[in-house]
């Protein structure tokens, strides 16, 4: 009968599980052509992008509904912000070995600005309903009501 408790010592990294402490030498020659980096530089960014991700993905489920987004940024990747709604969570990110970034709280998603919509006039509250929309009754945002079809009408 196999032994159910794991193996002592440390738990594999994110880079280890992901594969990326051992990427292929054809994905680490185009990164070092295509994003211009020094021979190492494409290795290191894999590692780091991958432990990234996970610390990213451990704030987010720590946080919850205050996430607000997170991205690495440097040649290698080396510097991970995260951003929340609220001051408090500061510690929190960077105990993680992370900035924190403090950003203002979402809108409702039937609220948030749309690509081309303008906020009213004075800068405040939510954009005005464009005009030929109409708001969704499942969803209660804005939507534009579908074309209508050429043809006889019943």
């Amino acid at each position: 009968m196999a032994d159910p408790t794991p193996a002592a010592g440390p738990a594999p990294s994110a880079a280890q599980t992901l594969g990326a402490d051992r990427p292929s030498p054809q994905l680490l020659a185009a990164m070092e052509r295509d994003l211009e980096l020094e021979e190492g530089e494409a290795s290191e960014r894999l590692v780091n992008e991958a432990e990234a991700g996970s610390r990213a993905g451990l704030l987010r489920n720590a946080l919850g509904d205050r996430f607000a987004g997170a991205w690495v940024t440097g040649r290698t990747a080396g510097e991970l912000t995260v951003a929340t709604t609220d001051a408090d969570d500061t510690a929190a990110i960077e105990a993680q070995g992370a900035t924190a970034r403090v950003v203002p709280g979402r809108w409702p998603v039937s609220r948030r600005p749309r690509p081309g919509w303008t906020r009213r006039p004075d800068g405040s509250g939510p954009p005005k309903r464009p005009s030929g929309t109409s708001t969704c009754r499942r969803t209660g945002s804005w939507c534009r009501p579908p074309a209508r079809r050429p043809g006889p009408r019943s």
